[in-house]
């Protein structure tokens, strides 16, 4: 016998003799207490615990919630449906799959699974307090604060209850109710609600000051903004911004001053009212004024829906614009379609499109790209009309260096036809972002 199948042999006596040792010492526990051994050791004990016991439905949980808690939503589902059919109606294997289904943003699935579940089921605490958290990303917050109050009757030692309650209520305005809390539990030694007790106050005044280079049709220029917004009451938000644009036309320089005055009106937990206006002070290439009016609906499942009209007045006529959009928001990816519809005088109506989406991939980074293109004019950024096409490509990367502040770097390349000429133009923008 040689050598190497002799310790091929002795390698797989030895395994033998361990493996059932190894399954005897196995600490076979709740997810909770697995998962203080870090991600990877839990879920290979989690694995070892479900292979030793296959028709266990409490081990089948402990795995599907060590797979849910690293983002293996697909595997963890297939392991709840598992411990389900060994244990029908079990109530936390379904307040786990109502949780993976919301983690995953698919929130009419989950509310349908919800709304079919045995009223047994349904009103049990877990998948009460797991309701409550699927209102409260679906962005129904009063219905989440109903599900809250229920729960906490019960268990009102659960922070992380108390903590997302009082989110829901300063998405309501109801804000001081929400500092209270978020107060109380701060001074209880919860860290995470200090934070968020920090974050609600600075989310009362946001500035963000942006500049940089522009390459336009082979000319060099600038653009520099800056806007401050403040939330003046409970549902009320006002703002104002000031931007300065030069482009070159051959040796001359031409700078177009805009100030602009904007708002947002929460009537409703559902329902925004949203407007603006701005005005170019003696323009070049800019409209002499435009305002526009804007509402938006929340639909829930992350949904809401706008439909806004603009007016763009320039010196020879002016341009009336309808433009709806739909915007859909998860847990770190946030979408958003919009259309404009162009009307002006003694010409067919315009079109134009935009798609854009930011990725939070990092609790401190945020990656936007976007695309979109038209008939008209680029209504995205005020120049002049005559435009007959345009196509743009937009990137961007946030990150947040501290609390409160956020740097930015912004790209936005955009190409136009008007009559037989092509013309292309490149920003680059370097921005910071302060709240408090």
């Amino acid at each position: 016998m040689t050598s190497l199948r002799l310790f091929a042999l002795l390698s797989a006596a030895l395994l033998l003799v361990a493996a059932p040792r190894a399954r005897a010492d196995t600490p076979c526990a709740g997810a909770a207490a697995l998962w203080e051994r870090g991600a990877a050791e839990a879920e290979r004990i989690a694995r070892a615990c479900q292979e030793e016991a296959p028709g266990d439905a409490d081990r089948t949980l402990a795995l599907a919630q060590v797979l849910a808690w690293q983002g293996k939503y697909d595997e963890a589902l297939a392991w709840i449906d598992r411990g389900l059919a060994a244990r029908p109606d079990d109530p936390a294997l379904e307040a786990l799959r109502l949780r993976v289904l919301g983690w995953q943003g698919r929130h009419d699935e989950a509310a349908a699974r919800e709304a079919a579940l045995a009223p047994a089921v349904r009103s049990d605490p877990e998948v009460a307090r797991a309701g409550a958290d699927l209102a409260f990303w679906r962005g129904d917050h009063e219905a989440a604060v109903r599900g809250y109050d229920a729960w906490l009757a019960t268990r009102p030692g659960d922070t992380g209850a108390r903590r997302s309650r009082a989110l829901a209520l300063a998405q309501l305005g109801r804000r001081e109710e929400a500092s209270a809390d978020l107060a109380a539990l701060c001074a209880g030694g919860d860290a995470a609600a200090c934070e968020l007790a920090g974050s609600l106050e600075r989310r009362k005044w946001s500035l963000f000051v942006q500049a940089g280079p522009v390459a336009d049709d082979g000319e060099a220029g600038w653009i520099a903004r800056a806007l401050l917004d403040a939330e003046v009451g409970p549902r009320l938000l006002l703002g104002g911004s000031f931007e300065v644009q030069e482009r070159r036309f051959g040796d001359e320089a031409r700078r177009d001053p805009l100030l602009g005055l904007h708002g947002a009106w929460r009537l409703a937990d559902r329902l925004v009212l949203l407007g603006g206006a701005g005005a170019a002070i003696d323009p070049t290439f800019s409209p002499l004024w435009n305002a526009h009016v804007e509402a938006g609906l929340h639909a829930g499942a992350g949904f809401t829906f706008y439909l806004r009209y603009w007016h763009l007045a320039f010196r020879a006529a002016g341009v009336e614009v309808l433009s709806p959009a739909v915007a859909w928001e998860g847990r770190r990816i946030a979408v958003v379609l919009r259309a404009w519809r162009s009307f002006e005088a003694d010409r067919d109506p315009g079109l134009a499109l935009l798609g854009r989406a930011t990725w939070a991939f990092h609790d401190a980074f945020d990656l936007t790209v976007g695309a979109g293109g038209g008939d008209r004019a680029d209504y995205l950024v005020l120049r002049e009309d005559g435009v007959e096409r345009h196509f743009l490509l937009l990137a961007g990367l946030g990150w947040n260096a501290a609390p409160g502040w956020q740097l930015r770097a912004d790209w936005v390349g955009r190409e136009e036809r008007a009559g037989a000429r092509d013309f292309r133009r490149d920003e680059l923008l370097l921005g910071v972002r302060r709240q408090w």
